[in-house]
């Protein structure tokens, strides 16, 4: 029989998981909501084109997309299902928007998830004490009050490619989680376990090449903090080799085999010159809190309106992390806890722009503060961790500078999530034509109106390659499950 503290227990881990869940949602609204650009629009389209309905064919030609200018094999298996996975249920009558804001929700929730556990384990390994749910609210709600949209004039993370931007931050985060597991304790298959996981994150995304460097400084750090001698250091540092050699040997083995096809895909294409240092320099501000709101209010013409609506849900954001922030147990943050943590964080965060501002395309695209890639889904989480575990450490230790700066902080938070809304709600009354087009294939449309909402779509003047992706997958996959052409118009 269920005792009642057990159900108690349970019915108290139910409540904070709604209220977190609502916080979030609510919270990142503006950005599940945006509208599907960029090659998210096309994909599944163009997968279908390429590989035809069938499941194994889907994640071949994913594999085989691997080898040109990539070696992340399986983050493009993975995407290769997923681009299945979303037009089955397009096609069974769930609209794109849904499926893709369903996508990003679950996305930023497991991220912060894996990013509180990440945190709990390294302020242990420094002597630190924190509740969980202290940890996923705060990074939670610092995260909602500092990401910001680019998608109108850059290629943003944040509104776009979930599965290989903040998707490729949670695998990276679980590996170097495998390896604080290893330096907890040492078992021969924990030391195996933690190389598979580093490996599996760098064959999800090149990105995750940064993670070398940081599992080497968090060894580094460990170390010192716990110096008993050489002996001791040797003991300590060893796991590292252990768990780096195989996957940095496969990694360089892939890129040299690829290295050919690399140097033709500027994404992917190493150009360390003169220009690195200054993109590098720029992406970094980048990944700073508010570092783009004059591109943001530039956008929006220097308005940024603030609603009733508005109003309530940074009202319910405030209130729920309120409730989840109290009676969480006793919370004790050492000074090595937190330094292990922000160096481990700020580390990857760093790398992981640096990979990326050593490539032609990021060179040649992100020439001003503001402008970011893939890299920002790294360094803004970053942030956002060491922000949340300052601001519980400041609060433990100087009460009263805590209280003063809570209301800047309060101020400058609700201002970004005023306007990622006003970004958003201008860009989806500025691109009617994506979605139209896209519900038109989700939906009982007739031919007519379909074939409407398509040329309305063409008039905005796509390139071929484009244009030849979407109308061409829309029409064979719509006369494949449904017996009759969308259009018909290619």
């Amino acid at each position: 029989m269920v005792s009642n503290t057990r159900i108690k227990q349970v019915l108290a881990g139910s409540l904070r998981w709604m209220m977190f869940l609502s916080m979030m949602a609510v919270g990142l609204w503006p950005i599940l909501t945006t509208v599907i650009v960029a090659d998210d629009l096309i994909g599944p389209f163009s997968m279908y084109v390429n590989a035809g309905p069938d499941l194994f064919s889907n994640l071949q030609v994913g594999f085989d997309a691997a080898s040109y200018g990539h070696f992340n094999y399986v983050g493009q298996v993975i995407g290769g299902f997923v681009n299945w996975f979303w037009l089955r249920l397009m096609i069974s009558g769930v609209r794109y928007s849904t499926i893709y804001g369903i996508t990003k929700f679950l996305m930023f929730t497991l991220l912060i998830v894996v990013a509180a556990r990440l945190v709990r384990r390294l302020l242990q390994l420094g002597g630190s004490s924190l509740p969980i749910w202290t940890l996923r609210t705060s990074i939670g709600l610092v995260l909602i009050g500092t990401i910001q949209l680019h998608l109108v004039w850059s290629n943003d993370p944040v509104a776009s490619y979930p599965m290989s931007g903040y998707t490729s931050v949670i695998v990276g985060l679980l590996a170097v989680e495998m390896f604080v597991v290893c330096l907890q304790g040492k078992t021969w298959w924990k030391l195996l376990l933690a190389s598979a996981a580093l490996l599996l994150a760098c064959l999800y995304y090149e990105m995750n090449v940064a993670l070398f460097v940081t599992l080497g400084l968090l060894a580094l750090v460990h170390t010192v903090q716990h110096w008993e001698g050489w002996r001791r250091a040797v003991r300590t540092i060893w796991p590292l080799g252990a768990v780096c050699l195989a996957p940095a040997m496969i990694v360089a083995l892939l890129q040299h085999l690829n290295s050919a096809k690399s140097a033709q895909y500027t994404g992917t294409a190493v150009a360390f010159g003169e220009d690195t240092p200054a993109t590098f320099g720029r992406l970094l501000v980048s990944n700073l809190p508010f570092s783009s709101w004059h591109l943001g209010i530039e956008w929006v013409q220097n308005v940024v309106p603030t609603s009733i609506t508005h109003a309530a849900q940074v009202s319910i954001v405030a209130l729920l992390a309120t409730l989840l922030l109290r009676y969480q147990g006793p919370v004790y943050v050492a000074t090595r806890g937190l330094v292990l943590t922000c160096v481990t964080f700020l580390s990857m965060g760093a790398v992981a722009t640096l990979v990326q501002a050593a490539t032609e395309k990021v060179q040649a695209e992100a020439t001003r503060i503001g402008s970011v890639y893939n890299f920002y889904a790294v360094g803004s989480t970053a942030i956002a961790v060491v922000i949340a575990v300052l601001m519980i450490y400041v609060a433990r230790r100087w009460r009263t500078v805590a209280i003063l700066l809570l209301p800047v902080m309060v101020a400058a938070a609700s201002y970004q999530f005023l306007l990622n809304a006003a970004i958003q709600e201008r860009h989806f009354n500025f691109v009617p034509q994506n979605r139209n087009v896209l519900v038109a294939f989700t939906e009982d449309w007739d031919r007519n109106q379909r074939c409407e909402a398509l040329s309305k779509w063409l008039e905005m003047g796509w390139p071929v390659y484009y244009y030849n992706a979407l109308v061409t997958g829309m029409d064979r996959a719509y006369l494949h499950f449904h017996g009759e052409w969308f259009c018909g118009r290619l």
